[in-house]
């Protein structure tokens, strides 16, 4: 992963968005964020891994409104649209800049929730992200039986995984994941893309 959750700080105003994909670099993304605005970052990787147990209980709501409204096949209502927002903006409050796992998958509710942030998409070259999750996803299958079996009853937010992957995965923009390999990436970057406005667009490019 790389990365350190983040202690946030009260009052501190969220100005960045940083929207690329899982191994796009957002490790070096959000320390460098942190760096520019001297904020903290929240990097969700990071947060998911170290993070409380009701802060992900916080996000297991989140996804669940999502995911309920894909599986009745159908969107989510006005209601449950404002929920989302608040709970994000919940989720997000005292940090200067967001990036990874979840927020390109609530993309458009982000920019709707500090609709002013300066956007930024890292991206990648295909082959090579194909080639990094590859690898990553092969370390996970391993590390997912061992939570599953070991980390559920854990006081740590780590416990809740393989539940919150699911969820996720079967909700938020799931659509975009139902297809193999490289696709997927493309998909998700045409998506945030197709979200963002293009003012407040900023583009940059990932590791090789």
């Amino acid at each position: 992963m790389g990365a350190k959750s983040s202690a946030p700080t009260p009052g501190t105003k969220l100005r960045v968005l940083a929207l690329g994909l899982p191994r796009t670099g957002t490790p070096s993304i959000s320390a460098a964020l942190e760096i520019l605005l001297n904020g903290p970052s929240y990097h969700g990787g990071a947060h998911m891994a170290q993070g409380s147990m009701s802060h992900m209980r916080k996000w297991m709501r989140c996804h669940r409104i999502s995911y309920d409204a894909r599986q009745q096949g159908r969107e989510m209502t006005s209601l449950e649209r404002t929920r989302v927002l608040a709970l994000l903006a919940e989720q997000y409050e005292g940090f200067a800049s967001v990036s990874d796992t979840p927020a390109f998958y609530y993309a458009e509710e982000l920019c709707e929730v500090v609709p002013e942030d300066v956007v930024v998409v890292a991206t990648r070259d295909v082959h090579a992200w194909w080639a990094s999750k590859v690898e990553i996803n092969a370390l996970m299958r391993d590390w997912q039986r061992l939570k599953e079996v070991v980390l559920w009853p854990v006081p740590q937010g780590i416990g809740y995984w393989p539940a919150f992957s699911r969820l996720l995965l079967g909700g938020a923009y799931g659509e975009h994941l139902g297809r193999p390999g490289r696709e997927v990436y493309e998909r998700l970057v045409e998506y945030v893309k197709s979200v963002v406005p293009a003012e407040r667009e900023l583009s940059i490019s990932g590791p090789n």
